[in-house]
């Protein structure tokens, strides 16, 4: 009895300290002279009036650690712009020799800097960008000829028909003499400018992506969508971002490859049909005299004029493209885009249908857009625009 009333008062007081700290983490608090339960925010006992233990939790101290989403949109925006700046840098290499090619990086670093922070890129580097791909645009759709003025030479040419008492030349062989002052029409250069037509457009703009990809797969980048970037790069996107991203560069029309234009079926590329003024014959209308002679030759009595349609070239300007000779596009109406994706808006994702939007199926993550809640449209594949 001695000894059970010993262990009694020793283990007493343990007993009842491990129980205070078990209710105080309950919001309780335990009276160490009366054993009474109080409310933890009391400062006596309600029963017996002693003072309850007071027990202040440090504060945790305070860390200038960004949280970890904060690093995580860092490090995208840090890559994305070392690649802006890389495909910036190609870009300007191959402008002035294939502007074809140099359109296709600027497109790629367009998509890319929208991963960027407003931090990262000046106020104006969207607009230099957008700038940057229409000089491409223009440079792209206009080519040389060959001047027809001067044949190529750069200067007046002239054609001299040797007589045929003339011992020193062939009789009635022509001799060109290209020893004249400057070309006016090309300046002395044998070329003038002109413009592609949209199937010869086309093909270069095609040769112009297909060298991009084939230079982008050399230096081990990897596709997000028609965007190349980085391997790292891509494993730090969400769905969100690769939408974002794949939605700059989408799939252009595949009429026109993105030029928007298409050859004129009136008058095949060429800007010009035949005259269309009755009796025109190569530029020239036989007109018959009001009171011919009955004593001359049939021949004189009609005589011709210039065609005042076509003022003697025998060809007039197509209505249909007024001499342009191409059109817009009639698959894509002229912009060069397929139309927006009726099924995402043009957003380019959505919420997963299989967890609605919650990332969970039952107690278990979505199998399908792995517990993220969203996945790419399925029918634009994130793009915003849908295939014809």
């Amino acid at each position: 009895m001695i000894l059970r009333s010993w262990w009694r008062r020793l283990l007493g007081p343990v007993v009842i300290a491990s129980m205070a700290c078990t209710l105080w983490a309950a919001a309780l608090l335990i009276c160490p002279k009366c054993g009474t339960e109080a409310d933890g925010t009391a400062m006596v006992c309600p029963h017996c009036g002693a003072a309850l233990p007071v027990i202040r939790v440090a504060a945790p101290a305070a860390t200038n650690v960004p949280p970890p989403v904060e690093k995580h949109t860092t490090a995208v925006s840090d890559m994305a712009l070392t690649a802006v700046h890389a495909d910036v840098h190609l870009a300007n290499e191959s402008l002035s020799d294939r502007p074809e090619l140099a359109y296709a990086y600027f497109e790629n670093a367009l998509a890319v800097s929208r991963l960027v922070n407003r931090e990262g890129m000046s106020a104006d580097a969207g607009k230099v960008l957008a700038e940057n791909l229409e000089h491409c645009r223009n440079l792209r759709a206009q080519r040389t000829r060959t001047c027809t003025t001067c044949n190529g030479t750069g200067r007046y040419t002239l054609q001299l028909q040797a007589l045929s008492g003339d011992r020193k030349s062939q009789p009635h062989a022509p001799v060109s003499l290209s020893d004249g002052p400057g070309c006016p029409v090309c300046g002395g250069r044998g070329v003038v400018p002109a413009s592609r037509l949209p199937d010869e457009l086309r093909m270069l703009i095609a040769r112009g992506r297909r060298d991009f990809v084939a230079r982008q797969q050399a230096i081990g980048y990897v596709a997000c969508g028609r965007v190349w970037m980085p391997p790292d790069l891509l494993a730090l996107l969400d769905v969100k971002a690769q939408a974002l991203v794949r939605t700059a560069c989408p799939t252009p029309c595949s009429s026109c490859m993105g030029s928007g234009l298409q050859n004129c079926n009136q008058c095949k590329g060429s800007g010009k049909i035949k005259c269309s003024n009755e009796g025109c014959v190569l530029g020239w209308i036989t007109h018959k005299d009001d009171d011919p002679d009955v004593h001359a030759s049939k021949k004189a009595q009609s005589h011709k004029e210039i065609c005042p349609v076509c003022q003697g070239t025998g060809r007039m300007t197509c209505p249909d493209c007024q001499s342009l000779g191409v059109l817009p596009c009639k698959v894509c109406n002229g912009t060069g885009r397929n139309v927006v994706c009726a099924e995402c808006g043009g957003q380019g994702y959505g919420p997963c249908p299989k967890c609605q939007g919650t990332g969970r199926v039952g107690n278990l993550v979505c199998p399908e857009c792995q517990g993220k809640g969203e996945r790419l449209c399925p029918k634009c594949h994130g793009e915003g625009c849908a295939l014809k």
